[in-house]
């Protein structure tokens, strides 16, 4: 009868050339990756880790959401489970990353940039002996609200 038109793919990769696309994956069509689920995507910590500040903080939609996640960085990834660390002194910034339009935001920038959906954990380093001797008196919810606002809005205090 009539002939169906060729299929706009070819054969599968190489396992080669399959390992070049993952350490590429602006090339790569991760959505098409992302489901097939016998082959999950690889992920490496390390790769995570170089690539935060380049390249994950900047793909998070929103100017504030990106700015909540600037100073925090992974430290673990226990199979699709990615842990990562916010400074003791950016508490409040942890908080804010728990709220669910936050998370959302960061693993859709995860999953943008390597094809792979991890689910997050968010945690706040303990804080050194020597910066507890230094540090007497906690910072106020209100100085975590000014510095948030500085950070995501480059506000500046203006004394009168």
């Amino acid at each position: 009868m009539t002939e169906s038109a060729p299929e706009p793919f070819a054969a599968p990769d190489p396992p080669e050339q399959a390992s070049a696309a993952e350490e590429a994956p602006e090339q790569s069509e991760p959505a098409a990756a992302a489901d097939s689920p016998s082959e999950p995507i690889s992920v490496e910590l390390q790769r995570l880790q170089e690539a935060w500040q380049r390249s994950i903080v900047p793909a998070i939609a929103s100017i504030p959401a990106r700015s909540i996640f600037q100073e925090a960085h992974p430290i673990a990834l226990e199979g699709s489970r990615l842990s990562v660390e916010f400074p003791h002194s950016a508490s409040f910034h942890r908080k804010m990353a728990a709220d669910e339009k936050n998370t959302i935001q960061l693993a859709d920038a995860i999953y943008e940039l390597t094809g792979a959906r991890l689910s997050l954990e968010f945690t706040v380093a303990e804080k050194p002996a020597s910066e507890e001797k230094v540090e007497a008196a906690e910072r106020t919810p209100e100085e975590d609200l000014i510095s948030l606002l500085k950070n995501t809005l480059d506000a500046h205090e203006v004394e009168e």
